[in-house]
């Protein structure tokens, strides 16, 4: 029994690999060298060579933003099974045979990720520092796991309440200290939770086999490479997905619906999406403001080419942004020449989307105007020359005529040159 679980584990990860290999290498080999070159120039450190006093924070950092995401952030479970494991053997002597197994399994994962970054704090050298950190993260990472997991079953109530607390307190003792006492703190947490996981924890059942039967389905489909079924699960997930902002929750008059509907559906456009418009701005802030450009092969050593791949990093958001806001609007005006009755005319939800688009557009700028450190006049000549454009082409977007098509070509170059302004 226990073998054909690993089977069909080992038969899913091989399905996976299949379709995707290529794209997996590539990202490994961008990954590691990223890695490397960050490591050995900017770090100082490399095998025999120990990391400097300062830059240990900076991983000890990293570790408690990791656990701190499982915990108040990750919704699914950070332990998996199969859903069929769950529904056949809960009430029997097996299940707890297996969630050992997973225990021990978690608990291995975080030995293995231990090891690397007191590696790379120690240089790679097995001594006193080697030892010491490998203790702390050791401990500090497995207790993540520990409180995510009880955190998952109890989303309210005292039981969570005592896993933020936790996770506060082990954090803040973490970084102050860092020595024997968070080692002792550590430990001695994680032998609590691991009692309380292990004899008092009472499975949340109807939310864990729904998650799980979800993780399987989406395994199943990826390991097939079935992109009909891919597009179906997203279509569903996001009808089902829970929205937080509603137009009743607005004071909503006539004349402002449709603002309120633009700045909505800008929020729903989805967290991955607005990361990776985070993710660009943060690449503009590194490549203009610290050497990370000059990492990169041949074109790290030409001068200057670091603020122009700034620019394009921060206008890409401009771009963005700019085809979700005319989507949206196009998408209401089609549903409104198909019979929607909307009570004011095509001006005014024009000018709605205009003014929800300045906002939105006005927010970005000041970050721009943030990273690139420019001048209040160049950022608002910047702002009123960017909205000119995407006023005109909104209206040339809308009309939908051959004219307009040819006019509009020419927008997306000319407002991304815009984004040299900043570099005055």
């Amino acid at each position: 029994m226990y073998s054909l679980i690993i089977k069909q584990k080992l038969r899913t990860a091989r399905g996976i690999l299949k379709h995707f290999w290529s794209t997996a290498i590539v990202f490994l080999i961008i990954v590691c060298y990223a890695a490397v070159q960050f490591y050995v120039v900017i770090l100082n450190g490399g095998i025999g060579t120990a990391l400097p006093d300062k830059y240990i924070i900076y991983f000890l950092a990293a570790c408690v933003i990791l656990s701190g995401s499982r915990i108040l952030i990750k919704k699914q479970p950070i332990i998996t099974m199969n859903a069929a494991t769950l529904h056949y053997l809960y009430f029997t002597k097996h299940f707890k045979r297996i969630m050992a197994a997973k225990y021990l399994w978690s608990f291995i994962k975080s030995v293995l990720l231990t090891a690397i970054i007191s590696g790379l704090i120690s240089g790679f050298q097995v001594n006193a520092v080697f030892g010491r950190y490998f203790l702390l993260l050791c401990g500090y990472l497995f207790l993540g796991v520990l409180l995510s997991w009880s955190r998952y079953h109890f989303m309210k109530g005292k039981a969570r309440l005592a896993v933020v607390l936790c996770y506060i307190i082990a954090a803040a003792v973490f970084l102050m200290e860092s020595g024997v006492i968070s080692v002792i703190l550590n430990y001695c947490l994680i032998l609590f939770w691991l009692y309380y996981v292990t004899v008092k924890l009472q499975f949340n059942l109807t939310k864990y086999s729904k998650d799980l039967a979800l993780i399987d389905e989406n395994n199943s489909v990826t390991s097939q490479y079935n992109m009909v079924k891919m597009s179906q699960m997203a279509a569903e997930k996001a009808a089902n997905k829970r929205r937080r902002f509603f137009l009743y929750h607005f004071p909503l008059k006539k004349n402002n619906a449709v603002f309120y509907k633009c700045l909505i559906e800008i929020i729903r456009t989805g967290n991955r999406i607005w990361g990776a418009f985070a993710f660009l701005l943060l690449t503009g802030f590194l490549f203009y403001r610290t050497p990370a450009f000059s990492l990169i092969p041949v074109f790290g050593e030409i001068d200057n080419l670091a603020a122009a791949f700034s620019v394009l990093m921060v206008m890409m958001v401009y771009r963005n942004v700019d085809e979700l806001l005319k989507k949206n609007a196009g998408a209401l005006m089609n549903k409104h020449k198909k019979g929607l009755f909307i009570p004011m005319g095509k001006q005014k939800i024009v000018f709605s989307y205009l003014a929800a688009s300045i906002l939105i557009f006005s927010v970005i700028t000041v970050f721009a105007g943030l990273i690139f450190g420019s001048k209040i006049r160049f950022v608002l000549l910047f702002f009123v020359l960017f909205i000119t454009i995407f006023t005109v082409d909104f209206n040339l977007a809308l009309a939908e005529n051959k004219l307009s098509k040819i006019i509009r070509k020419a927008m997306p170059m000319l407002s991304t040159m815009l984004g040299f302004i900043f570099l005055i």
